[in-house]
């Protein structure tokens, strides 16, 4: 069981490959979107 990250360590794993531009452009993009669609709908 111990070769499984801690959830803090999947956070940070996450929050490190989110912050690659070619991950972080269209992350943002697609909650740019969201955040619209939930302002118009």
């Amino acid at each position: 069981m111990q070769s499984r990250p801690s959830q803090i360590g999947l956070i940070r794993e996450y929050a490190t490959q989110a912050m690659r531009p070619t991950v972080a452009f269209p992350h943002a993009l697609l909650v740019f979107m969201a955040g619209v669609l939930i302002v118009l709908g």
